[in-house]
């Protein structure tokens, strides 16, 4: 079962009031609570929205969630199509329709969205236009950057949509908590064998070249975590995502280089480079430390703004999430 998070009404249309809805009779914001219907047994306690996979047969389903038992319902194609639009058209709460599930990135999805709009909008101009995201519904930057369809933002119609599953990205799977705790204590680690050596200081004292030569291991951790990086989003089909790692790639490679060479100068000038490349490697373990605490620390803040959400002035409505497909845990937050 995948869980949603929205603003609700009980008897009539949604508008959208800037980065929220509204019930448009009564003019008061309010929040929906849905779920996703994927079979009969599928638990509604607590629930006052439902989000309604497109399949043949679903005619009685959706009578009886609005009509018997008072839902709303968000009707989520994996094509686009006016059909259904135009046969649930007259029912009030019938709210919305996710025009395509789990987009790709590979599409002029502003195009796209923009065609289907103009048919739903002409078949039933009170529904919401649910836009996902792409890299299967999980990058909202393009929308962010680009909101569209134009006449479902004039009309107040236009949500954004996306789906976070904690199984589809690395960093979603790390318990960062016990990250932070981890680096806490190789950074003392790192300088009691700094003070064992004899080589503590405020800062690294060791020479720069020793220094540069030491960050050997780092930069190819770096260029490592980049390429992954790149692999996960292709394997999603998310190629935008993944060209965003080609910068790092190069720089980490130019570090490389550059680390390499310190180290075969260190090696022609010095006879005994054991130690020196020992200081400076634990002299970057804690600058490592430092930064990675500093970076946990600020991480709300630094997504926030990675995703654009600072500056949302449309409703996003979180479709699907979970830890595993079927995830019957995760509960919305009241």
């Amino acid at each position: 079962m995948w869980w949603i998070f929205l603003l609700c009404v009980c008897d009539a249309h949604l508008s959208t009031n800037g980065a929220h809805l509204m019930n448009v009779s009564t003019g008061e914001r309010v929040r929906l609570r849905c779920v996703e219907y994927r079979e009969p047994s599928v638990d509604l306690a607590g629930a006052n929205c439902v989000r309604l996979p497109l399949v043949g047969g679903i005619d009685t389903v959706v009578e009886s969630l609005t009509y018997d038992q008072g839902l709303m319902v968000i009707l989520a194609a994996d094509v686009s199509s006016t059909e259904w639009v135009y046969r649930y058209s007259s029912n009030p709460l019938v709210v919305g329709v996710d025009l395509r599930n789990d987009n790709s990135a590979d599409l002029d999805w502003l195009a796209a969205v923009t065609t289907a709009e103009e048919g739903i909008g002409d078949a039933s101009p009170d529904m919401l236009i649910f836009v996902s995201g792409l890299c299967r519904a999980y990058d909202i930057r393009p929308l962010m950057n680009n909101p569209g369809p134009t006449a479902a933002l004039y009309r107040r119609k236009l949500v954004f949509t996306t789906h976070i599953y904690t199984f589809s990205w690395w960093w979603a799977q790390v318990y960062w908590l016990w990250v932070m705790y981890s680096t806490i204590i190789t950074f003392i680690i790192a300088s009691l064998l700094l003070i064992c050596i004899n080589a503590a200081q405020p800062f690294c004292c060791c020479d720069m070249v020793v220094f540069g030569a030491a960050f050997v291991p780092f930069a190819v951790l770096w260029i490592v975590i980049a390429c992954v990086n790149a692999l996960v989003a292709r394997e999603y089909g998310c190629e935008s995502m993944a060209t965003e790692s080609n910068p790092w790639i190069v720089v980490g490679s130019l570090v490389l280089f550059a680390s390499c060479a310190c180290v075969m100068t260190v090696s022609m000038t010095s006879k005994e480079i054991t130690m020196p490349l020992l200081r400076g490697f634990l002299c970057w373990i804690r600058v490592m430390c430092v930064g990675i605490v500093l970076f946990l620390y600020v991480g709300d803040l630094y997504w926030i703004r990675h995703w654009r959400l600072e500056k949302r002035s449309i409703p996003l409505f979180v479709a699907e999430f979970g830890t595993v497909i079927g995830d019957s845990t995760a509960k919305w937050r009241v």
